[in-house]
């Protein structure tokens, strides 16, 4: 009787390893791709806010500097109807 040659045995042992291979690839891409986006989250919850948002903007027409440019203004032209030079 001749023995048969153990082909069987060795692609049971091939499946087995493509197996293993296949997990451990589809294991580390996933948990890649789970820490990517776990630190996209972290990098959009922790980003740091520009004084724009903390503070709001400072309205010009309530500040000193308008209102003195308003009356600078009033008077030259108080002026100019009384027909004043300033420069004299």
């Amino acid at each position: 009787m001749k023995r048969k040659k153990k082909k069987l045995n060795l692609i049971k042992v091939f499946k087995a390893l493509c197996m293993i291979v296949g997990f451990i690839v589809i294991t580390f891409y996933t948990a890649n791709l789970i820490t990517q986006a776990g630190v996209y989250m972290q990098s959009i919850t922790e980003r740091p806010r520009t004084p724009y948002y903390t503070e709001p903007p400072k309205n010009y027409a309530d500040s000193d500097e308008y209102h003195e440019l308003l009356r600078e203004i009033e008077e030259k032209r108080k002026l100019d109807e009384l027909g004043v030079d300033e420069n004299e």
